[in-house]
């Protein structure tokens, strides 16, 4: 099997002194690992494992539990369509009825920072899609495809503290970028309803995505009037609104995120 392949050099990566034990491993350091998709250009899902604020890693491995609202796609191999983007060399495996197992591990002397998009891999919608039931989950299992994998420079540990402290997603709802009322256009209605709200101040997108219906009651979600998609909920967000808007009415090209299909996870924290 693919995996057994691997574990030899992953299992040559030496232990490094002085490697951070769970203890040193800061709750105000604020570690997770979580899962963000995408609708890319051409309307293929990507969905993206996000790496935030963990400390230097050798070699680890964890299962992406997938729910049943999506199908796995593949490469011409028959694996997921899964890449890597930080560095690492690494395997995944799909494992039946659950999701994919990765294990990675980078031969750099004292490990790597894999913060950010760590990486990638493809979607589609099953039969049996529900966005309340859209949920993608990384998990640790110290299972018999994984426990080989998770015990170079303490990373058992601190992938355990990540995994402990990270957000479980929910769901996974789509929206129109700019369609605050969710009457499935972005109009001059949208542009007063983003400027009437942020007259006097701009909000962040995290900060309300629980009570944003006191703000946009009609909104999908707490991104949809965030036009830029930068995080943030401001005046130049309806400005680009009524871009979008003067453009389509004079049948003119717009290269903003506004009016295109995204995806919102609603996570518990």
């Amino acid at each position: 099997m693919k995996i057994k392949k691997f574990l030899a050099p992953l299992l040559a990566v030496p232990m490094i002194a002085g490697a951070m034990p769970i203890s040193n491993v800061s709750a105000a350091n604020d570690p997770r690992i979580y899962v963000d998709i995408h609708y890319e250009d051409d309307g293929d899902i990507r969905a993206d494992v996000m790496f935030d604020n963990l400390p230097t890693l050798t070699a680890g491995g964890f299962h992406i539990k997938i729910g049943d609202s999506w199908k796995l796609t593949y490469d011409m191999f028959g694996e997921p369509d899964c890449y890597f983007n930080r560095y690492a060399s690494g395997v995944v495996e799909n494992i039946p009825n659950y999701g994919i197992f990765v294990c990675f591990s980078t031969t750099k002397i004292g490990g790597r920072d894999f913060n950010g998009t760590f990486c990638s891999f493809y979607l589609e919608k099953s039969e049996n899609f529900d966005p309340d039931n859209a949920a993608i989950n990384i998990e640790y299992l110290n299972g018999p495809n994984s426990q080989d994998c998770l015990v170079h420079n303490n990373v058992e540990n601190i992938l355990h503290y990540a995994l402990e402290t990270s957000p479980t997603m929910l769901g996974a709802y789509e929206y129109k970028v700019g369609d605050v009322n969710s009457d499935g256009y972005v109009d001059a209605v949208d542009c007063s309803m983003v400027w009437a709200a942020t007259q006097n101040g701009a909000y962040y997108v995290n900060d309300i995505k629980h009570t944003y219906k006191s703000i946009f009651p009609k909104a999908k979600c707490a991104a949809a009037p965030d036009a830029n998609q930068d995080g943030w909920i401001s005046e130049g967000d309806g400005d680009l609104m009524l871009q979008y808007y003067a453009d389509m009415s004079a049948n003119r090209e717009n290269y903003t995120n506004v009016g295109k299909i995204d995806i919102f996870e609603l996570f518990d924290d």
